[in-house]
């Protein structure tokens, strides 16, 4: 199997959102108490998207990183 890391898209959003949402229900790893909207995360996608994250993420030296979960 192999494993690919790469950015957070729009076409991802549903999927994560299904994840999520069931996280919120059946879980105690978020502090959400209701379910988000569609709209709610293709938000949060937009916002993270727009802002740049400077450091050192570790192996490689990246820099300029971007964060791609909202927790």
């Amino acid at each position: 199997m192999t494993i690919q890391i790469r950015p957070y898209a729009e076409a991802d959003v549903t999927a994560i959102l299904d994840i999520i949402n069931d996280n919120i229900l059946h879980s105690t790893s978020l502090y959400d108490y209701e379910p988000r909207s569609l709209a709610k995360q293709s938000d949060l996608l937009k916002e993270k998207n727009s802002q740049t994250f400077s450091g050192d993420c570790g192996r490689n030296g990246w820099q300029n990183s971007r964060i791609w979960y909202v927790w």
